[in-house]
């Protein structure tokens, strides 16, 4: 149980962090910090530049502001098991939040097009080369050794345009992705501090760093993977099977078509299987960061009770079973890989077979060998990395999935709405009925506590370690919530005040 000394007075504190006690009677003032000052120093301090009001509320936490109170459901988080079609929505709208970032996500999308068009023009070009030598046999024509050299330019020219658009697309895009990527780390951020002591406590806060640092590089991997990767490899696609059943065989196409099928059901085999793996390796990594995190932040009490041993052999333990899942996670990439090769080989030299039967059947033009080879190349250059590219996008998306399981969170503690009363900003009473409370699984820290704190006096709250002193600062701040009883300050319960308030005036 509490003791106290001298009744009814006001909480002392410092000046700077608490309930302050003026001398001379004169009452305890309760100071209240200008959050938009605090904003607008963040903004400076911070280089914020590009973010609205409403997200620099991250700021004044960053910056020692008074954590505002239960903020509601982010708009538009996914649900959990979020398929990828529900996490696109939520990332876009992160960038629509910035004319300049849209402009420039537009501008990367238009570099794209302009690097796949150019990469399909370059072969028919050669084609083009191609023929009109053939045609002359031994002595090409004057004509037909210009129309070769104007193609073979006209593909140097495209292919130059082509690799400098391609090299745009990722400038335009690169601040896109940091952006979007620090706005879902800034919102997890924010709303992880607001939520209750309780579900830090549940936590390790090196595990919840890598989460939040794994979702950042999450969402540009996402958009790296969908929007310029597999929409643009799968458009080029359907146009190269387009063109080689146009100008060479339906046949042709038909060999593109299966190859292309088999590449992706393989992939999508062994990158399905990849997946446990992947998340056990996910798993120990977040509990070697969270035990090494922890022991380093508990120094003293680590060195204090001599347990450096065994919190070494602890991480060492989990960094051994971390090694032989990332281990086991390479073979499965590397079979994979190996597979993904095998097919792409095959392929491509049965194309070139049936391209190289129609041209000896007068079916097909060397040209058009060339067409075929040069397509395929072209093809099969992002196919290649279209296995590390879906395997990355499943990551990513198990990567956001645990951010928005953050995200979906939600205070147990209800908010109140009530300013404080304007006598509290040069004054306030603090008083206990009747306070009962005690910590998740343990028992009982505060037993029928009655305490009054009248304005302008002083009150000294003794007794031993864990008796209850610190608890009472707490339920004041509302941190926590009496199992019964009532906090008032002012006579006003402090479940009614909105925590934002409560906590800029006590703060």
């Amino acid at each position: 149980m509490l003791a106290h000394e001298a009744r009814g007075a006001s909480l002392a504190g410092k000046p700077r962090h608490g309930v302050r006690a003026a001398r001379g009677g004169r009452g305890a003032r309760l100071r209240a910090t200008p959050t938009r000052r605090v904003a607008a120093s963040a903004k400076t301090k911070y280089g914020l530049d590009d973010v609205s009001y409403a997200e620099l509320s991250m700021a004044d936490l960053v910056v020692g502001a008074a954590v505002q109170g239960s903020a509601p459901l982010p708009v538009g988080v996914p649900g959990k098991n979020a398929s990828l079609m529900e996490m696109l929505p939520f990332l876009f709208k992160l960038v629509g939040q910035d004319r300049r970032l849209w402009l420039r996500f537009a501008a990367a999308i238009g570099a794209v097009v302009i690097s796949k068009a150019c990469s399909l023009a370059s072969p028919l070009l050669f084609k083009q080369a191609v023929d009109a030598l053939a045609i002359g046999g031994a002595g090409v024509p004057a004509l037909g050794l210009k129309t070769a050299v104007s193609a073979l330019l006209l593909a140097g020219a495209l292919t130059s345009v082509g690799s400098v658009a391609n090299e745009l697309r990722s400038v335009l895009f690169t601040p896109v992705a940091q952006a979007a990527g620090r706005r879902v780390s800034m919102r997890t951020f924010e709303h992880v501090l607001q939520l209750d002591p309780a579900f830090h406590l549940d936590r390790s806060t090196g595990a919840m760093s890598r989460v939040l640092d794994r979702g950042a590089r999450a969402t540009a991997t996402i958009f790296r993977a969908v929007l310029f990767t597999f929409v643009p490899t799968a458009v080029e696609f359907v146009l190269v099977c387009w063109l080689l059943a146009r100008t060479v065989s339906w046949q042709l196409a038909g060999a593109v078509v299966a190859t292309f099928a088999t590449y992706i059901a393989y992939t999508i085999a062994l990158t399905q299987r990849s997946v446990e793996i992947r998340k056990e390796v996910n798993r120990l990594d977040n509990l070697v960061s969270g035990k090494t995190v922890d022991a380093l932040l508990n120094v003293d009490t680590v060195t204090t009770f001599t347990n450096e041993a065994i919190e070494g052999r602890a991480v060492n333990l989990l960094q051994r079973q971390f090694a032989e899942a990332s281990v086991r996670a390479e073979y499965a990439q590397a079979t994979l890989n190996g597979g993904q090769g095998v097919i792409v080989c095959l392929g491509l030299a049965a194309v070139l077979c049936i391209a190289a039967i129609k041209c000896a059947q007068g079916q097909a033009t060397p040209g058009d060998v060339v067409l075929v080879n040069g397509l395929m190349l072209q093809l099969w250059a992002p196919l290649s990395f279209l296995g590390w590219f879906y395997r990355n996008l499943r990551q990513a998306m198990v990567d956001m999935e645990n951010l928005f399981a953050i995200l979906r969170e939600r205070p147990t503690l209800r908010s109140g709405t009530l300013p404080l009363p304007a006598a509290a900003t040069s004054g306030a009473g603090v008083e206990l009925r009747d306070v009962h409370f005690r910590y998740r699984d343990s028992i009982p820290v505060l037993r029928g506590v009655d305490l009054i704190a009248k304005p302008g006096e002083s009150v000294a709250i003794v007794g031993p370690s864990g008796s209850g002193k610190s608890t009472l600062t707490k339920l004041l701040l509302r941190q926590y919530d009496a199992e019964s009883g009532s906090v008032r300050v002012d006579g006003l319960d402090v479940t009614q005040v909105a925590p934002h308030a409560l906590r800029e005036a006590v703060g």
